[in-house]
């Protein structure tokens, strides 16, 4: 796990934490495209 690169865990976790925003945000989309 700590053999890779030092900037591997950074990467996975912006990744991670961006994916993570624009399922929230698209949930929150759809959610208010239900509502009209």
């Amino acid at each position: 796990m700590a053999s890779g690169p030092p900037n591997y865990f950074t990467t996975v976790t912006t990744n991670h934490y961006l994916s993570d925003r624009l399922h929230t945000k698209l949930s929150h989309e759809g959610k208010r495209s239900e509502n009209h």
